[in-house]
């Protein structure tokens, strides 16, 4: 019995495949069956995969106790940023409508996938616009089990376009997540905690301050909570990926702060983000 698994088209798990597409079959005028292909639609896309739409972890009460931490100055809440006067809950709530199209639905939360698709857009439009001028782009997250592959998917597009990515061999201890000893390492170009035996999450207050030391001085940061708060902190261009209580990030960018996010649920499976990867695809191949 052959017992190996099924050939992988790709190497790459988040490289958009055909079957996304869902092609329609036709019949041709000679009786020949052909394909004609719908364009994909990346909102359905993001709604599919859970990327946004109704959130799975925070519910109306929890986002609301988010805002009240964020606006109290809470350190934890803020991702090390710096609180500032303008914080409240109600100008905090003002920006989750706005950034991530938050809306309550009875007890729930949901998000507006169009949010999505744009700010993936202007997130890849900015890394390609860096890129292409030779630009240094450092890699980092803090959620490593469901956004490390799309990280390393935006390396290759940027090394594509002409980055000089920055990596450290590894950066000095820290404790993160329990871990008394932890360092950075950079798995193809991605700066992630390690304990020295598995990858670790943390939120990165820590981690985001070890990254700045280990590495020469980015022009553009690519990250997600801790990690993007601490380059946005230090007055560097910053992608976030951010989820909502991640709110903070959002704030920082209302204030006319060059941070881009992309609001997204940051704790689904790694396949779930291939539709981002597919925009950032898109920004790659218009540039050229």
């Amino acid at each position: 019995m052959n017992r190996r698994p099924p050939r992988l088209e790709d190497s790459d798990p988040l490289i958009p495949r055909d079957p996304v597409t869902e092609p329609t079959v036709r019949e041709g005028r000679e009786g020949r069956e052909g394909r004609e292909r719908r364009a994909p639609d990346p909102a359905k896309q993001v709604l599919s995969a859970r990327l946004a739409g109704r959130h799975e972890r925070i519910g109306v009460a929890e986002f609301r106790s988010v805002l009240r931490r964020v606006a109290m100055g809470h350190r934890d809440a803020l991702l090390g940023l710096d609180r500032f006067d303008a914080l409240t809950e109600g100008s905090l709530e003002a920006v989750a409508r706005t950034v991530w199209g938050w809306r309550a639905e009875a007890s729930e939360s949901w998000t507006d996938p169009d949010h999505t698709v744009d700010g993936m857009r202007r997130a890849a439009a900015r890394i390609v616009d860096v890129a292409r001028r030779g630009g240094r782009i450092a890699f980092a997250t803090s959620r490593p089990a469901s956004l490390l592959p799309l990280h390393t998917h935006l390396v290759r597009v940027a090394i594509t376009a002409g980055a000089d990515i920055a990596i450290g061999t590894q950066s000095g201890e820290f404790s993160a997540a329990g871990h008394a000893r932890c360092r950075l390492w950079w798995p193809d170009g991605v700066a992630v905690i390690t304990d020295g035996d598995s990858i670790v999450a943390d939120v990165g207050l820590r981690a985001a301050h070890e990254l700045l030391f280990a590495v020469e001085m980015p022009d553009l940061v690519v990250a997600d909570r801790g990690f993007a708060a601490g380059a946005v902190r230090a007055g560097i261009e910053t992608v976030a990926f951010a989820d909502l209580d991640a709110v903070a990030l959002g704030a920082e960018a209302s204030r006319g702060l060059p941070v881009t996010v992309v609001p997204v649920q940051d704790r689904r499976p790694p396949a779930a983000y291939r539709v981002l990867a597919a925009l950032a695809n898109e920004a790659s191949a218009a540039s050229t």
